[in-house]
């Protein structure tokens, strides 16, 4: 059957995509109503503003004026935002939001994005951390953890801490000092709420604030799902960077305050195909077109717009929701891939086409796809391995705990690849959700999926989710938009999910145009998803500068950008309603798997405000409406009843997405809450508690109160009511009405006949029974019963239940208390002591006259032990065996005991005797036999049985109690010893001869391993019976000893003697430092005598391979050049090193000493046998002459030992005579010569391997002249400042400029020398 449900049905997160991508449009149009801009991330400063900062672009603005800063509204007990605090649990409420907001800037819908102008940069908004009064180190805790808590108020000494599980106190502690608590885990149990009770005090023992919290201990977040939302900042252009992380973590830690148990990481994918992308450690969200205006055209600008997303950031915050004890859900889309990523391959065949025409999906006959994605059957196999692959790679990226599955709508639709099947595709979402279900829990993973306002829950309700999720669209179906819609949504979830309590995200503004949020609005919303049994996902981290305390409320569908800010007011209130769903969450969402379930029923609780009824109830749905007080009954397993005050009194319209609805406060009210058909005694011992998270008298306080009720039976409708003064009504109270059972102790004998019973106990189902069966059995005890059976406190005590089975026909729970005489024992010991107390019985019971046992007599009562006894002796004797004698060790003696015993009844007398037992056995254990110093045993004798392990002794088995004493001996002998002799005359002064054995610590029977380091004696070397030389202690060094044998045998002697040491010397001759011998090595000795006397010569010079080698000395680290052999071989080494040359170039005129020029060094302290090249230039200018060089332009060779002079030698060139115009000879003055500039000359001398030395092939010079001896003492001509050798390349040009140059004042010359003549 074609598929018909209204499109309208399923718009998920994505739908405001299509929607505000029109909508941006028109705000581009229409200037006046534009959004404020904000920047790229690229552009952002890193410095975090004042908490009260806020740029214009976090504030869009109706009017022509804006500021940088937002105005806030203080009370006297109220701190600024540079100073974010959270109120405590009795802190006045702040302004209301109107009054808070008045000073603001108008925002803009919560439901419009903000886009941003590229004309406009914003700093890095952070939120500030919120120093609240009382903070816990987690959000949720898990059993077995202990619950930390900070108390944060500097002027707290001391403070008085209550744990209560509803009405019951379980844990206190008084004036525990200092600024931190601990509660045991013991206190609590798992999936339960808590109220902490918290007293700050001052020195003065004053109070400073008083705090009620609530806590969650639950090992499975999906029992009491508490869900808020991480996305992008709006005052950072929708997105999360590095320079974001610590605001981010603040705003996470309030909500950690608030117990959020799981985070929806909403808008940090990439894309839908790769929503998570490894080793990236940024993207920009190409996919978020619909926050760009179409009148922008420029790609730049346009690549502004878009939200970018740090990697690492978003890991970081993901690690810090874990500190927290909570979760982390990546969002994506569960059937779509992006536009510009394509179709996969191995998905094409979950390709779909339009079977009719969508709003957002195209045409008929089109493929299913918006302007940026493109959607796929989710039914299809393929297409399922692919998205749960990709998602589990994301979530493992991103150390995520789950996926939190979006659609964006359905429509009827058939595949490309299979024509006329057509379907909607919303029918295939419990087929992708159950393939992802079972695929991620395997890996640990949990799976949600948008069930939008719970269209498909009967489908998707089969599919093992671990949480309902629903979005709730407003005005999208009949009925979801009236307040008791609320619960017809929650519970329709509830019932199809398996009784999950469902997560409901309501968006309260959601088209509003609202200028300010509505509290009473967004708290009625909270209390009604709550009280029906769901939890409202409310509170966001989103960083943004508009919230007061830290923490955004999610207003619309897209939640980057929630424009209507939190004020401190309305936070704290907001904070107040999450303290309370979290303390009674198992009133408000207990299931049949839990110890509460709360079930709604239809018999209705009514109100009386002023004398007028005004209660109004979802079975009367017309009935609800404003001015009327809308209840909610609810049922708990134990019968008792739970019912929710929703004040509808004062709101102009019975929408829950209004944006106007303020009620009115109430007092002067009675509730009638029917009580069922519970017991006379239930109704009227009922214990009736009231309890609201809003503002009482100014102050917030949780805790249940006692409030006066008239508890009464209404024969019309047949049951008891309970008439209950409700102290005032702002938005939500809670009434809790607790029934009470009956109860009584029957005690009887081991036959089953009664001896008395308890008067009647009364309480409440699931309570203690206050009652001890102590005394009444401490009596019986006395008389001489024992006790068999407790079956009321035997196990600590037990409580009231109405659904009891140990009921009897008036429906009273009996418990059975049994008891029988005691039997007790006698014995030697203990004997029979008629008309004595039992010794030991703490009860006092006596003796009676005993009665023997058929055929013995009362002597035989007393004869009940007998004993056996073994004595072990210790005896040395000689090597021979012979002169016995006590060994010094003190005899063992044991003694096996044998008693029989009997019984006694303490009522009737009557005894039985038992068989002999023995009491420590019938075998005596070997007892170890000691090691003595000195000897070793060598054998065993016994009057019984010898042991043949004769490291023990006095083993002996069988043993009666008629059985003779034993004696056994343990025989010693002495043992041997090393005795050390020295070579003939050798023998030092002091010398050890004898070591005697050690004995082995742990072996009587052996000696232990020699410990005693025989001595290094010089020249000697020790050796054993066989003539090996011992072993070395450290075969690096013979001086700490040697190591003595192990003997034969523990009693024989070991032989060692000292014998003279050999040793050898010889002389190496090595290059310096290293290991090249220049010559042959020299023995000086070989083999003998230690202490022969050697002496070891050098010469001082060595030539090896053409090569002269200087000494240099002798080698440090090795054998002295003269002394006495040792043993072992000595090696004497002597060092060597090339000897050095130095090689000077000199440029002089020829057949003189007169340089033209400083000489050059070619070579200095360089070793001999180097290959050297010496360059020259051509010509040198000097005194005003030119110098040409005579001979070749290199000298080479090899550097020899000392100085070697390279002489170049120069004479004048000659340069021919101009002939002379007729214009230069009128000519009356001459022309100066040019100045030739000369470059600077770089000392050669200075560093050894001159840059003038050459490895080239050897050059015979041309009129080289070279001299060994000393230079003769020439003065040089000072060089010209700039004077250097031309460098090749520079040579021929600066020889030319210097022709010229002497061309040019010869020339000039000639007319002057004519005048001159």
């Amino acid at each position: 059957m074609k598929y018909s449900n209204n499109f309208s049905q399923e718009k998920g997160h994505g739908y405001f995509r299509k929607r505000n991508k029109v909508l941006v449009s028109m705000i581009t149009v229409f200037g006046s109503l534009m959004l404020s801009s904000v920047a790229m991330a690229d552009e952002v400063a890193s410095t975090t503003t004042s908490s009260t900062n806020v740029t214009t672009s976090s504030q869009p603005a109706t009017s022509n004026e804006t500021t940088s800063e937002q105005p806030t509204t203080t009370t006297s007990e109220e701190t600024t935002s540079e100073q974010p605090t959270t109120t405590t649990s009795e802190e006045t409420p702040k302004t209301s939001s109107s009054e808070e907001t008045s000073s603001l800037p108008q925002t803009a819908s919560a439901t419009e994005p903000t886009t941003r102008s590229t004309s406009v940069a914003t700093s890095t908004y952070n939120t500030p951390k919120i120093q609240n009064d009382v903070t816990f180190n987690k959000a949720t805790y898990k059993s077995g953890e202990d619950v930390s808590i900070s108390i944060n108020n500097p002027d707290v000494t001391s403070s008085d801490l209550t744990v209560s599980h509803l009405d019951k106190v379980i844990y206190e502690l008084k004036n525990a000092p200092g600024n931190s608590l601990v509660i045991p885990n013991s206190v609590f149990s798992p999936n339960s709420g808590y109220l902490i009770d918290i007293i700050g005090k001052n020195a003065d023992g004053k109070q400073e604030f008083h705090k009620v919290a609530g806590l969650s201990v639950e090992d499975d977040w999906t029992v009491y799902p508490r869900y808020g939302v991480v996305a992008g900042s709006k005052d950072n252009h929708n997105s999360i960077t590095k320079e974001q992380v610590e605001g981010y973590k603040n705003s996470i830690d309030q909500l950690a305050n608030m117990h959020i148990n799981n985070y929806f990481f909403y808008d940090v994918y990439n894309t839908p195909a790769n929503p998570f992308p490894a080793n990236v450690e940024r993207f920009t969200q190409d996919w978020a077109t619909f926050l760009i205006p179409n009148s922008e055209t420029d790609p730049d600008k346009r690549k502004s717009y878009l939200p970018v997303i740090d990697t690492e950031a978003v890991k970081e915050l993901v690690a810090h929701v874990h500190t927290t004890g909570a979760k982390a859900m990546l969002y994506n889309m569960i059937y779509a891939v992006s536009l510009e990523e394509g179709v996969p391959n191995e998905v094409k065949s979950a390709v779909v086409r339009n079977l009719e025409d969508h709003f957002n999906f195209g045409k008929k006959g089109d493929v299913t796809a918006t302007d940026i994605q493109q959607f796929l059957d989710p039914g299809d196999p393929n297409w399922q391995k692919f998205i749960i692959e990709v998602m589990t790679k994301a979530m493992k990226e991103g150390n995520f705990d789950g996926w939190q599955g979006d659609t964006m709508g359905s429509n009827w639709v058939e595949k490309v690849s299979e024509p006329g099947k057509g379907f909607s595709l919303s029918e295939h979402y419990p087929e992708l959700a159950t393939a992802a279900t079972e695929a991620l829990k395997k890996e640990g993973y949990d799976f949600m999926i948008n069930d939008i306002s719970t269209g498909d829950a009967d489908r998707l309700g089969k599919t093992n989710v671990s949480a309902p999720y629903a979005e709730v669209w407003g005005d999208s179906i009949a009925y979801d938009s009236t307040y008791q819609a609320l619960t017809r949504l929650t519970e329709r979830m509830r019932d199809l999910y398996k009784g999950k309590s469902p997560i409901i995200a309501a968006y309260t503004h959601r088209g509003k145009n609202a200028s300010t949020l509505s509290k009473d609005n967004e708290l009625l919303t909270d209390a009604i998803i709550a009280a029906s049994g769901g939890y409202h996902m409310t509170t966001a981290a989103l960083n943004t500068s508009q919230d007061a305390k830290g923490f955004g409320v999610i207003q619309a569908e897209w939640y980057l950008n929630q424009n209507l800010p939190v004020n401190a007011d309305f936070a704290n209130a907001e904070f107040n309603y999450q303290e309370f769903i979290v303390a009674y969450q198992e009133l408000l969402r207990g299931r049949d798997t839990l110890a509460h379930d709360t079930r709604r029923i239809v018999d209705n609780t009514n109100v009386l405000v002023n004398g007028n009824f005004i209660g109004s109830n979802l079975d009367n749905a017309d009935g609800v409406q404003p001015g009327t007080v809308y209840t909610i009954t609810k049922e708990t397993k134990t019968g008792d009843r739970i019912a929710h005050l929703i004040n509808l009194v004062g709101i102009t319209e019975n929408k829950w997405n209004s944006s106007v609805n303020t009620t009115e406060k109430l007092t002067n009210i009675q509730a009638f809450v029917p009580l069922g058909k519970s017991a006379k005694d239930q109704a009227e011992h009922a214990s009736i508690y009231w309890a609201t998270p809003d503002a009482v008298e100014g102050k917030y306080n949780i805790k249940l109160r006692e409030t006066s009720a008239n508890v009464y039976y209404d024969g019309g409708a047949g049951q008891w009511m309970a008439a209950i003064d409700v102290p005032s009504l702002d938005v939500w109270d809670m009434l809790y009405v607790k029934l009470n059972e009956a109860a009584h102790v029957l005690y009887q004998d081991e036959n089953g006949v009664e001896l008395e019973r308890s008067s009647d106990l009364v309480g409440h189902t699931g309570e203690k029974i206050n009652y001890s069966t102590k005394e009444t059995i401490a009596n019986y005890l006395k008389k001489g019963y024992e006790l068999v059976e407790n079956g009321f406190d035997a196990d600590g005590q037990p409580n009231f239940d109405r659904d009891a089975t140990n009921t009897n026909e008036d429906g009273v729970q009996e418990f059975i208390v049994r008891l029988a005489p005691k039997i007790v024992e006698f014995s030697a010991t203990q004997p029979i002591q008629a008309g004595q107390v039992v010794p030991g019985d703490s009860e006092g019971r006596v003796y009676p006259t005993p009665l023997a046992p058929a055929g013995q007599t009362t002597a035989d009562l007393d004869h009940l032990s007998e004993t056996v006894t073994r004595t072990v002796t210790y005896v040395t004797e000689d090597q021979d065996g012979s002169n016995r004698q006590p060994a010094g060790i003190a005899d063992q003696t044991d003694s096996l005991h044998f008693t029989r015993k009997g019984t006694i009844n303490l009522v009737t007398g009557e005894t039985q005797l038992e068989d002999w037992t023995a009491q420590d056995g019938t075998s005596f254990a070997a007892l170890e036999n000691p090691v003595k110093k000195g000897y070793v045993v060598v054998a065993e004798e016994s009057t019984d049985v010898a042991s043949s392990d004769l490291t023990k002794a006095g083993e002996h088995t069988g043993i009666h109690a008629d059985a003779a004493d034993i004696t056994d001996t343990v025989i010693y002998r002495p043992v041997g010893a090393y005795r050390i002799s020295y070579a003939t005359g050798k023998e030092p002064a002091h010398a050890q001869k004898e070591i005697t054995y050690l004995n082995d610590p742990t072996n009587p029977t052996a000696i232990a391993s020699p410990t005693t380091i025989l001595p290094y004696v010089e020249g000697l070397e020790p050796k054993d019976a066989r003539g090996q030389v011992l072993n070395l202690m450290d075969p690096l060094d013979e001086t700490k000893g040697y190591l003595l044998p192990s003997p034969e045998s523990p009693t024989a002697d070991t032989a060692i003697s000292y014998a003279i040491a050999k040793g050898s010397v010889r002389v190496r001759f090595l290059t310096e430092g290293g290991d090249t011998d220049l010559q042959e090595a020299q023995d000086l000795a070989t083999e003998v005598d230690f202490g022969t006397k050697y002496t070891s010569e050098a010469p001082t010079e060595i030539t090896k391979d053409g090569r002269i080698y200087h000494l240099v000395g002798h080698r440090a680290d090795s054998a002295d050049p003269s002394g006495t052999v040792t043993k072992g071989m000595k090696t004497v080494i002597y060092d060597y090193k090339l000897a050095t040359g130095t090689v000077i170039a000199r440029f002089v005129i020829q057949d003189t000493n007169t340089e033209l020029q400083p000489e050059l060094a070619v070579a200095t302290n360089v070793d001999n046998g180097t290959h050297y090249v010496a360059s020259a230039p051509d010509e040198i200018s000097y005194d005003g002459h030119i110098y040409e060089r005579i001979g070749a332009a290199e000298q080479t060779g090899n550097v020899e030992v000392g100085t070697t002079i390279l002489i170049f030698a120069y004479k004048v060139k000659e340069i021919p005579t101009p002939q002379p115009s007729p214009e230069t000879e009128k000519e009356e003055t001459v022309s100066p010569l040019p100045s030739v500039t000369k470059a600077n000359t770089t000392d050669a001398h200075e560093e050894k391997g001159s840059a003038l030395l050459s490895n080239k092939e050897e050059e015979k010079p041309l009129e080289t002249t070279s001299q060994k001896e000393e230079l003769p003492e020439v003065v040089p001509n000072t060089p010209q400042e700039g004077t250097h050798l031309p460098a090749t390349g520079e040579e021929t040009s600066q020889l030319a400029l210097l022709g010229l140059g002497l061309l040019a004042g010869l020339s000039s010359l000639i007319p002057y020398k004519k005048k001159q003549e």
